[in-house]
């Protein structure tokens, strides 16, 4: 008994210096256990549970969960809406590591726990109250975490019904966060592809129409979601769009915001955006820009002139090879068989024309001064002029083939005496055009002896011919009769093309019907028809580029289908 109270003085001082670290790291158990050991002095030092210096390990063991549990929750915070998939990976295993420590102090703490005795009631009540705190905090940290991530009610629910720990949970949002993050970008400059215009797309449509309207009113009818745009500047018209992307512009510098809208790519993902480093989409303003500059482009190209359309017969190649176009001529005659008689082999006789396909093509920029500017020639007139100049190019090489009088497959120049379709030089008249008609009528085929009989269907000419032309063929009374213009030659087609004048202003022709004859073939590469236009990001620009492209040629296949007056 006298060594048990010397030692009391020595454990009442140990319990209150334990009950105070009770208080500091939050263990009410103590802290109760000390005010029960002041007021029943040191009899109630044997009524406490064991209070150990293992005790005041276990303490440290819990203040030392808390903090790792504090660093898990930051590091999950730190996914945000727009973080590369890579940048994701790097948060998750970090946050992996956090978990495996977490799982380790949470063994020590079991084991310290098994270690101790079994509280007293009071403390037992206190424990049972702590307990449904913490399962309290445990559903709440849950259904917090499976809003944020965007999970499913029901599956937050079934984790807060059962055992599952918070840090359990957390891998499990984090997992479904990543999947998703996956589903849009499935590689390197992959993009998830969705179907049916989703919102974003219907904003991306109302401010292309917008444009277009800004650009051509009369062309250009405002449509329901285009109307929510009128009036607005090209920045204000995207800083909406990166707005209802998630991204605050509030703050942001007009160069700031320009270079947001060339940049910014979103694919959106239930509650999360992932920044994707793929191709643009209709919902994204970096499109809805390069289809204006295309809809404007392909306006100009469709409403340039092009004459000789008439003339020609459009195919597709499926290379750049020199292709060998075949002329075929006339089948041989059909010759009379005997009685037990025997039929005999004829051939067809053929010339080949060769040629190949070319490629020519510009880039139009469209630049973060464009947008600051709010210059809307920038991607609708300057590109509907790149229209224009494209059809013009088919334009030109067209009548090249014409003006030019290349050499064709034998050797002999377009128009000459070789080939019957150089006309004595003379006005246009009832006697020319009666002449150069019957020339084309006399054309034979390859063996030189099968005759054509080929109608001629236009008469081509100059501009400065134009008005001659128009009287010739419209006329009612002539002065002589040998200047009436026959019924047949009035159903002529009168073309006019100001590249002739440039070579001559007094050279005409006519020409055949393609339908009859092959005249001149135009070409294009198989699936490219006409123009073709590829949009990127600017490497050697600030802001982005639309190439256009052509593939195209053009080649005189057959002369017996011209004659040429050379005036």
């Amino acid at each position: 008994m006298k060594t048990l109270f010397r030692a009391a003085p020595f454990a009442l001082s140990a319990l209150l210096v334990l009950a105070a670290a009770a208080v500091m790291v939050g263990v009410p158990d103590f802290a109760h256990a000390a005010v029960h050991a002041q007021a029943f002095g040191t009899h109630a030092f044997h009524a406490l549970p064991d209070l150990s210096i293992a005790s005041l390990g276990l303490a440290g063991l819990r203040a030392q969960l808390s903090d790792l549990e504090t660093r898990a929750n930051a590091k999950l915070d730190e996914v945000k809406d727009g973080l590369e998939v890579d940048a994701l990976r790097k948060i998750e295993g970090e946050y992996d590591a956090l978990l495996k420590e977490v799982e380790t102090v949470r063994g020590k703490i079991t084991e310290a726990e098994k270690a101790q005795t079994a509280p007293p009631s009071e403390g037992s009540a206190l424990l049972r109250a702590a307990a449904l705190k913490a399962d309290r905090e445990r559903s709440a940290a849950i259904r917090d975490l499976g809003r944020r991530a965007g999970m499913k009610q029901e599956d937050v629910d079934v984790a807060c019904d059962g055992d599952t720990s918070v840090e359990a949970f957390r891998v499990r949002a984090f997992d479904f966060m990543h999947e998703k993050a996956a589903a849009v970008q499935t590689g390197a400059g992959a993009r998830a592809q969705i179907t049916g215009a989703t919102d974003e797309e219907k904003r991306g449509q109302g401010i292309e129409n917008a444009l277009l309207h800004r650009f051509d009113p009369g062309k250009n009818e405002l449509s329901e979601h285009g109307r929510q745009y009128r009036g607005m500047t090209l920045l204000e018209m995207g800083g909406d769009m990166l707005e209802a992307h998630g991204v605050r512009t509030r703050g942001m510098s007009k160069h700031e915001r320009a270079s947001a809208m060339l940049e910014h790519r979103v694919a959106q993902v239930g509650e999360f955006s992932v920044r994707s480093g793929g191709m643009h989409t209709t919902a994204d303003f970096p499109n809805v820009l390069a289809n204006v500059a295309n809809k404007t482009l392909r306006a100009g190209y469709q409403a340039a002139p092009q004459t000789f359309r008439p003339l020609v017969r459009v195919v597709t190649l499926p290379d750049f090879k020199l292709v060998s176009r075949v002329q075929l001529g006339e089948a041989p005659k059909l010759e009379k068989v005997n009685e037990h008689g025997e039929f005999k082999r004829g051939t067809m006789g053929d010339a080949a024309e060769k040629y190949a396909l070319s490629t020519y093509g510009k880039v139009i920029a469209i630049t973060r001064q464009v947008l600051i500017n709010d210059d809307l020639d920038a991607f609708t007139r300057i590109p509907r002029s790149f229209g224009v100049a494209a059809a013009n190019l088919e334009s030109d090489l067209v009548w090249a083939q014409i003006t030019a009088n290349p050499n064709m497959g034998d050797g002999n120049a377009l128009f000459s005496a070789a080939h019957g379709n150089l006309a004595v030089a003379g006005v246009i008249s009832t006697t020319t055009v009666g002449a150069m008609r019957q020339a084309m009528r006399v054309q034979t085929g390859l063996d030189g002896k099968t005759l054509l009989n080929i109608t001629p269907t236009y008469i081509i000419v100059p501009t400065a011919l134009e008005t001659v032309t128009e009287q010739f063929l419209g006329q009612i009374f002539p002065t002589k009769s040998g200047d009436v213009v026959t019924t047949s030659m009035k159903k002529l087609v009168p073309i006019s093309e100001p590249r002739l004048d440039a070579v001559s202003a007094s050279n005409w022709y006519l020409s055949g019907d393609p339908g009859q004859i092959d005249v001149v073939e135009l070409a294009y590469l198989e699936g490219q028809q006409g123009l073709f236009t590829e949009t990127r990001m600017g490497f050697d620009v600030d802001g982005m580029e639309v190439k256009v492209r052509q593939d195209v040629a053009a080649k005189v296949i057959d002369w017996r289908g011209l004659q040429k007056n050379p005036q």
